[in-house]
């Protein structure tokens, strides 16, 4: 399942709340769960890979003095128990990343304070089945850092 652009602020109703899905059984299990909402955070991006994300289109291409890490703020945070949701709300756009699309997550330090690392894959769903070593090396991985505010 490949990365989803939203045009639409994520809407809240369409999930259950972590505390509700543990307060009783569920009528139903289709609804996601969301385990955390933050509706502003910073995200730090290097200068290179902002082009490979559709939610940044307000940001001027970084010229060869830019700093290693770009921050950009207002970014709506959203952790369910299907997708990591990013929505930039000064520019109306998000995407939604199924898991398997994170390749590594960790706790970081940053002179910005303490985030959460991840790598994203953004190549096809069906890369894993190429066989062809060179194709599989060719995969495009994203690296940001959230920094909740």
């Amino acid at each position: 399942m490949p990365l989803t652009i939203l045009r639409q602020p994520p809407d809240l109703s369409s999930y259950t709340l972590l505390s509700i899905h543990q307060s009783c059984t569920p009528a139903s299990f289709q609804t996601p769960v969301l385990h955390f909402h933050a509706p502003s955070t910073t995200l730090l991006i290097a200068p290179e890979h902002i082009s490979l994300l559709p939610i940044f289109p307000d940001v001027p291409t970084p010229s060869s003095a830019a700093p290693d890490q770009l921050q950009i703020p207002k970014i709506e945070l959203l952790i369910s128990s299907q997708t990591l949701t990013l929505y930039n709300a000064p520019s109306k756009i998000g995407i939604s990343l199924p898991y398997p699309s994170i390749t590594l997550h960790a706790i970081q330090r940053t002179p910005y304070g303490t985030g959460i690392y991840m790598q994203i894959s953004l190549s096809p769903a069906n890369a894993a089945a190429h066989t062809n070593t060179d194709e599989y090396d060719q995969d495009e991985l994203l690296e940001i850092t959230i920094l909740p505010d």
